[in-house]
């Protein structure tokens, strides 16, 4: 999971030095593709974690409203699908 300061960093609270910045999104990648390539399949093969059901809850229709749809994004962002 994120650090506290990776999530400030994130939410624009916490401001950092061009070289911290590059350490902590090569530290935000890393764990972002950990989490895609070996803990979200662990989730999804024992049935704790559907996507589509997760998607269903979502009110809006806006990509990234919700968590899932934002994963998935993010999955097609570091795949270079979306660069």
């Amino acid at each position: 999971m994120l650090s506290k300061a990776e999530i400030l960093y994130l939410q624009g609270q916490k401001q950092v030095s061009k070289s911290f910045e590059y350490k902590m999104k090569h530290s935000i990648k890393k764990k972002v593709a950990s989490f895609l390539n070996n803990e979200l399949p662990l989730l999804q093969e024992n049935h704790i974690l559907d996507l589509i059901s997760i998607k269903s809850l979502g009110k809006a229709k806006v990509a990234g409203s919700i968590p899932a749809q934002g994963f998935f994004i993010l999955a097609l962002f570091m795949k270079g699908s979306l660069i």
